[in-house]
């Protein structure tokens, strides 16, 4: 005869995966929608000279859905703009001639609070079970 203790973690480890997928599909809907206010915020604040900047905001989202890109592709001014430059940054951050008209960075410093409070609401509510 034996005398054993016998720990069995498979109900907790499904219970975790379980949390883990519910986590992560809540995420990925946080992510989309302010991908997507994000990129708004941009093309309504973009300087206006020739819309150019306006009308080019592209998102990027990343494969697993947890996270994306805004902003413009080089590629895409280069071929298509007046200038074919790639003049955002010189926009954004001003040079020596002309001062900064952001539209980017105050997008995405309005936006990163927004985003960590989604994720803080998500996991507060799964600690609520909810």
């Amino acid at each position: 005869m034996r005398l054993k203790f016998v720990v069995k973690s498979d109900p907790v480890l499904k219970d975790l995966a379980g949390a883990h997928k519910r986590f992560i599909t809540r995420a990925k809907i946080v992510m989309g929608r302010n991908a997507g206010i994000t990129k708004k915020t941009v093309e309504l604040t973009a300087p206006r000279d020739t819309n150019f900047m306006a009308e080019h905001v592209e998102i990027d989202r990343f494969d697993d859905g947890l996270g994306y890109e805004v902003g413009w592709h080089a590629e895409v001014f280069i071929a298509e703009s007046v200038s074919h430059e790639f003049y955002p940054p010189h926009v954004e951050e001003g040079t020596e001639w002309t001062p900064a008209q952001p539209s980017l960075g105050p997008a995405h410093e309005r936006q990163t609070p927004v985003v960590i409070r989604g994720v803080r609401r998500i996991m507060e509510d799964m600690a609520e079970g909810k």
